[in-house]
Formats: structure tokens, sequence, C-alpha cells
């Protein structure tokens, strides 16, 4: 195999796990806001100390 050949082959590995990376890091944005929001959601409808145990 030529030096430019695994050069390429470097490149395309690099690209996907940036694409990779990417879309683990939009699922994590996702899921901190759907935290924040259910968060925000009990804190302003004070369901945590309304409940009975």
């Amino acid at each position: 195999m030529e030096p430019a050949e695994i050069i390429d082959l470097i490149r395309i590995c690099r690209r996907r796990h940036i694409a990779v990376q990417s879309a683990h890091t939009d699922v994590n944005i996702r899921a901190v806001k759907k935290l924040v929001s259910v968060t925000q959601y009990v804190i302003e409808n004070d369901l945590y100390s309304s409940q009975r145990y």
C-alpha cells in the first residue's frame, strides 16, 4: 500500500469518526434539553413537594 493510500484511508476514518461524534453530541444535547424542560415543569408546577407518601 502506498503512503498516499494510507493517508486517504486515515482521512476517511477521521471523517466518519467526526460524523459519529457529531451525532452523539446532537443526541446528548437533545437529552439535556429534555431533562431541563422536565425539571423546569416540575419546579414551576411544584409537583415534587405536593406528592403524598
